[in-house]
């Protein structure tokens, strides 16, 4: 039997966490493992209980998000982190995204929407809001232009198939759909990742997309 996706939540409104809570009661490969309301028991519950995946929130007392989020991935190198947060400013979302975290999306989100980035990071892609998406796309779209046309001799080094591997990370696919649209293994699309990852000096998947976005490599759609 599949073990259940471990999570810890973070959020310091409690009618909000209840309602996180309440979500993850009615899904049976979700558990829920801890519940903070600030950076300080986030970091300390998630070195107890090991989570797979943390909801946090962007804007917390006392120890602000990006912190909280770099903090729980130098501890828990493994860990997947989902931002849930009510706002979409530019300032917070670039630090959070520079931070390493895996997804955000606003806290209007309905339920399923919820449950299912869980689920989507948890299996190694990525899950942005389309506003959030938008931001980040507009601020390479002018990277861009400032450091002028991309061409394939600009890619780092990468092989062909590292760059279709690159292409289909970024736009958010999982390493299990990935293996299955280039009928590879998902030991060789992890092998490729690796190797990937070394010759761009990059860690996460959100990294990857950066670059992916600033190469004109993938679009988004406003």
């Amino acid at each position: 039997m599949t073990q259940p996706i471990r999570v810890l939540i973070v959020d310091d409104h409690p009618v909000y966490a209840e309602g996180l809570r309440a979500i993850l009661g009615v899904e049976s490969d979700l558990e829920l493992v801890g519940l903070a309301a600030d950076g300080v028991e986030a970091i300390r519950l998630a070195e107890e209980t090991q989570p797979d995946v943390a909801i946090i929130d962007a804007r917390m007392p006392g120890m602000p998000g990006p912190e909280v989020a770099t903090q729980l991935r130098t501890r828990l190198p493994t860990i997947r982190l989902l931002v849930l947060s009510g706002f979409d400013d530019d300032d917070l979302v670039f630090g959070m995204i520079k931070a390493g975290v895996a997804g955000y999306v606003l806290k209007d989100a309905a339920a399923a929407e919820i449950a299912q980035a869980i689920r989507h990071i948890h299996a190694g892609g990525s899950q942005l809001t389309p506003s959030v998406a938008w931001k980040l796309l507009q601020q390479f779209n002018a990277l861009s232009r400032e450091s002028g046309p991309a061409g394939d001799s600009l890619y780092d080094g990468l092989t062909p198939r590292e760059l279709e591997v690159l292409r289909l990370v970024a736009g958010g696919r999982s390493n299990k759909e990935v293996a299955a649209e280039l009928f590879i293994s998902e030991r060789t699309v992890e092998n490729h990742i690796h190797n990937m990852y070394q010759k761009l000096q990059i860690h996460d998947r959100t990294q990857a997309m950066m670059y992916a976005m600033r190469k004109g490599l993938i679009q988004l759609q406003e």
